[in-house]
């Protein structure tokens, strides 16, 4: 051997070795950090199945939306029988059993749906996604009609 490759071996040597505790340092962290998942799956792999779940929530999120919109403009609705105001928002209790609950909504809002409420029957007729918030168009029997935004919509079955 050279003298040359004989340093060259000593410099590769004493890098490697001068790294080696940030190296396993490095990988100690990620495997903290990622749990007992970092041991069974690349970080490839596990970016992969990041998106697959993510792609997973928005189609369940559309999926409810769908089933809620359906709802709400279908023939089986109730009409508001009693609001229930919280702190950011207002629960309505329809005639169907339903439980129908709103955060995010004005109080100026909750006092209008309030006030037209006790005057004539209310019943949800429109529900539209407005970028990040909802749009749910309440029409009486007389035509009135109140609009409202929420940021969040839950829709509560009846327990069976």
């Amino acid at each position: 051997m050279s003298v040359t490759t004989a340093v060259a071996l000593a410099i590769v040597g004493a890098l490697t070795a001068a790294a080696w505790p940030a190296l396993l340092a490095h990988r100690r962290r990620r495997a903290a950090a990622l749990g007992g998942m970092g041991a069974t799956f690349s970080l490839r792999e596990l970016r992969a199945l990041d998106r697959q779940l993510q792609a997973a929530a928005a189609n369940e999120l559309a999926r409810l939306e769908r089933e809620l919109a359906a709802y709400v403009t279908g023939m089986r609705v109730g009409y508001v029988l009693a609001i229930t105001d919280s702190v950011d928002g207002v629960a309505l209790e329809l005639s169907d059993g339903q439980r129908l609950s709103l955060s995010g909504v004005a109080q100026r809002t909750r006092r209008l749906i309030s006030t037209r409420a006790t005057v004539d029957l209310l019943r949800p007729a429109l529900l539209e996604r407005d970028g990040v918030s909802y749009r749910l168009l309440l029409r009486g029997h007389r035509g009135d009609e109140v609009e409202l935004h929420a940021r969040r919509m839950v829709l509560a079955l009846p327990a069976s």
